[in-house]
C-alpha cells in the first residue's frame, strides 16, 4: 500500500503554512493514477491557498511497481552527493522488504523486482519511461556516455543531468536539465534508437563501463563523475 504523512509546509513565496499529504511510500500497482501524475509532473504539487504560488515537494519515498518489476528509493537531487551512503541504505531497505531478510512471500516478489536509487523527479520519470519502452537502464546510461563523447561541450555540474525524455518513431530524445533550478531544460539532443541498439549489442567493447555503471543501485552515468566520498551524513529513513 501507499503511505503518506500529513505535514504543514511553508509556502516559499508568502510563508503561509500549506497542508500537504507527503508521499513516503508509493505502490503504483494499487494506484495507477499516481504513476501517471509522476510522469506528468503533477505528483506532490499544489498551489498555495494564500498566494497561488505553485509548490512541488522534493521526493523522499520508496516507489514500488510489482507488475513492471520496479523498486526505487527516491531522494531529492540535493542528496546526490550522498549517493554512496544512500546506496547502502537502499540495499538495506530492499533486503528487509523483499530480499534475504524478508519472509518467503516477500522474497518471491523481490525476485521479480529490479532495485534502483534515483535523485529527483526527472530521474524517477526517466526510469519509469525506460521500463515502459522496454529498454535497459544500464544500456541507456552507456548510450549517454557514448553521446557525451561526441559532444563538443558538456555542462559538467552536479546540478545538471542528462535525462532521457522521449522514445518514439525510432528516436531517443535526451535533455540537459537543471533539476534544482525548477527542472529547467537547457538543451535537447535527439539521436536514433539504433545508436542505443548498437551499444547494447556490443557486449565486449562496452563491458568494462557496463560493469561500473551497474555496480550497485545507483545506475547512472553520473556515478562515474562524482567523488566517491560523500560530503555529509545521511539521516532519517
Amino acid at each position: 500500500m501507499s503511505v503518506f504523512s500529513r505535514e504543514n509546509i511553508s509556502c516559499p513565496s508568502c510563508g503561509v503554512l500549506v497542508r500537504f499529504h507527503i508521499a513516503r511510500s508509493v505502490n503504483v500497482g494499487r494506484s495507477a493514477e499516481m504513476r501517471d501524475a509522476i510522469l506528468s509532473g503533477s505528483f506532490q504539487a499544489m498551489r498555495c491557498t494564500n498566494c497561488d504560488t505553485s509548490i512541488r515537494l522534493d521526493p523522499f519515498m520508496n516507489y514500488l511497481d510489482i507488475e513492471r518489476g520496479q523498486w526505487l528509493l527516491v531522494r531529492s537531487h540535493a542528496d546526490l552527493m550522498d549517493w554512496v551512503l544512500l546506496e547502502r541504505k537502499a540495499s538495506s531497505l530492499f533486503s528487509d522488504s523483499f530480499g534475504e531478510k524478508s519472509n518467503k512471500i516477500a522474497r518471491s516478489i523481490g525476485a521479480g523486482l529490479t532495485p534502483r536509487l534515483v535523485f529527483g523527479w526527472p530521474a524517477l520519470q526517466e526510469k519509469i519511461l525506460i521500463n515502459e519502452k522496454g529498454l535497459d537502464d544500464v544500456e541507456v546510461e552507456l548510450t549517454k556516455i557514448a553521446l557525451m563523447r561526441h559532444l563538443s561541450y558538456i555542462p559538467l555540474h552536479q546540478d545538471i543531468d542528462l535525462r532521457l525524455q522521449r522514445v518514439e518513431d525510432g528516436e531517443m530524445e535526451f535533455v540537459w536539465i537543471n533539476t534544482p533550478a525548477g527542472e529547467v531544460v537547457l538543451e535537447t539532443l535527439i539521436l536514433p534508437l539504433a545508436f542505443y541498439d548498437e551499444i547494447a549489442a556490443d557486449r565486449e567493447g562496452w563491458q568494462p563501463l557496463r560493469e561500473q555503471v551497474s555496480a550497485s543501485y545507483f545506475v547512472d552515468a553520473k556515478r562515474l563523475m562524482l567523488e566517491e566520498t560523500p560530503v555529509s551524513q545521511v539521516e532519517g529513513g
